[in-house]
């Protein structure tokens, strides 16, 4: 019967080791890429700094249009603001008896002296008188501008502005003389008018009659009559009531304007800005009142023509098309759509891009009307040349991001690669040797570490310290474990009979000699000194 000993139950099998974790070749490899991605980010910013300069540009031009914009709102109100100042001028002298709205002798020199005095264009002053039906007005008929008195009366009595006492229900029309001095007279006679001008008749009259004092009223754009020259006047009315004194409706009066006047500036500002600028003024009947650009030198103006019925009409933002007119169709449409399909509505001022063009909206009120004001042109117009600028720089970048990416991923093959055989050659092999060689020496087998090193094998060898040391410790124990098991054979080849048994003071010398806990080889040592 044979004793099963501890060698025996070692050499039998042992345990599996259950392995979970990552080889050493792909943790520094991942560490790698890892570096290279936060290297890799380094270059995108440069892309997003080549748009700064383009977007600069566009906010540029933004306030710029946003400029222009308010050059044309504060010319129009400048204009409207001194129309206005004629209706209170007027209104308050007749209401505060300062002048006799049926005295032409004095009420026409003295409404002459106040339309020359806002020095702004205008094309007529009209008074009804709600009494009597008589007419009365100054302005300017042309071209040439003529400064003229006219009216319409009926068995009127007057020394210098009524020659004819009974017009017969036209209006006479007298060109104003202004002598050195300042005073007006009458010259000659510049027209007269056909039958039909009767108060109401006329489009604002409902805006005005019995209004309270101070009303300020302006109607919708109209196209007036004008002269043989120029036959249509695309015009508004900025309408106001006259009391007297005793709080008695005296009569409804007009201010004609053209709505040219408005956009005068238009132009102006067009050769200022860049060649494919536009700038037009819209009504909130979606009627077009003025757009730079168009034939001054034209008697009738490019926003009025004849319709399929041979009417005269003026054209709305419907009537310019994306093909003809791509900046006023989008920028239109866009308005429209913002305004919620009502021009009329409190919408903000905003600036839009779209379709390569930007423009600006703006809204002025004046009285009961709006108008409003759109600037805009093509982005090309500002950033053609950043345009170029930029998609060179752009191209540049992007073959530079390719560069870089390209040199960065082969660096981070060949550090992977270099790595990995660093590792393979240096730390990996080496233990793979020390594994067989512990593989073997669970066969007491010790025949790899008989120059008692592991140097004699390349597989071995390395240059990390770290390694070395703990080569040298393992083949220390090696050596140790190899002497144990050649002497515990050493005394299991003796005979029975050879080996001495021990007296029993000495077994139990021996026994006290045994540490609980310690390894074999350490007790081995004990039991041998």
């Amino acid at each position: 019967m044979t004793d099963a000993s501890p060698m025996a139950e070692s050499q039998g099998g042992s345990p599996q080791i259950k392995k979970f974790g990552m080889s050493l070749r792909f943790v520094i490899a991942t560490l790698v890429a890892i570096k290279w991605r936060k290297v890799v980010p380094v270059v995108e910013p440069g892309l997003i700094n080549a748009m700064l300069g383009t977007t600069k540009i566009l906010e540029l031009a933004e306030s710029k249009q946003r400029d222009t914009s308010a050059q044309v709102l504060s010319h129009m109100d400048s204009y409207l603001s001194s129309l206005i100042s004629v209706a209170n001028i007027t209104s308050s002298a007749v209401q505060l008896g300062t002048v006799d709205l049926e005295d032409y002798d004095r009420f026409a020199p003295f409404l002459a002296l106040t339309v020359r005095g806002v020095s702004k264009k205008l094309l007529f002053v009209t008074i009804f008188n709600n009494s009597t039906q008589n007419f009365v007005g100054v302005g300017s008929l042309g071209p040439p501008d003529v400064p003229a008195f006219g009216y319409l009366v009926a068995n009127k009595t007057c020394q210098f502005f009524c020659p004819v006492t009974t017009t017969n229900t036209s209006v006479v029309y007298y060109r104003l003389q202004q002598t050195t001095n300042g005073t007006f007279s009458l010259g000659g006679v510049i027209a007269r008018t056909a039958p039909g001008v009767q108060a109401w008749k006329r489009s604002w009259w409902s805006a005005v009659d019995r209004a309270p004092p101070n009303t300020i009223s302006i109607s919708n754009p109209t196209l007036a009559v004008g002269n043989s020259i120029v036959p249509i006047v695309l015009a508004q009315y900025l309408s106001f009531p006259i009391w007297d004194s005793q709080g008695n409706f005296l009569a409804g009066a007009a201010i004609m304007f053209a709505a040219a006047e408005l956009s005068s500036q238009l132009d102006l500002l067009k050769a200022k800005a860049t060649p494919n600028s536009l700038f037009y003024i819209v009504a909130p009947t979606g009627q077009m009142l003025g757009m730079s650009g168009l034939n001054a030198s034209l008697t009738i103006s490019p926003l009025i023509y004849r319709d399929a019925a041979n009417n005269w009409a003026l054209k709305t933002i419907w009537d310019f098309s994306l093909d003809d007119y791509p900046l006023t169709n989008i920028s239109a449409s866009t308005v429209l759509s913002y305004s919620g399909l009502n021009l009329s509505s409190d919408f903000g001022d905003a600036n839009f891009r779209k379709s390569g063009y930007f423009f600006q909206v703006t809204s002025y009120r004046q009285a009961n009307f709006k108008w409003i004001i759109i600037s805009g042109a093509p982005m090309t117009d500002y950033i053609a040349n950043s345009l170029e600028l930029q998609t060179k720089l752009s191209d540049d970048l992007n073959m530079t991001n390719r560069n870089i990416i390209i040199i960065s991923a082969c660096i981070v093959i060949a550090m992977s690669f270099c790595s990995a055989l660093l590792t393979e050659f240096t730390i990996l092999r080496p233990f793979h040797y020390m594994l067989q060689v512990m593989a073997k020496a669970t066969k007491f087998d010790f025949s790899m570490i008989k120059d008692k090193s592991l140097n004699g094998n390349s597989d071995a060898q390395t240059i990390i310290s770290d390694v070395r040391v703990l080569q040298e410790r393992f083949v220390e124990m090696l050596l140790v474990f190899a002497n144990a098991v050649k002497q515990n054979k050493s005394l299991a080849n003796r005979p029975v009979s050879s080996v001495p048994r021990p007296s029993i003071p000495a077994a139990k010398e021996s026994a006290a000699l045994v540490v609980e806990g310690a390894s074999p080889i350490e007790n081995v040592g004990r039991l041998g000194q």
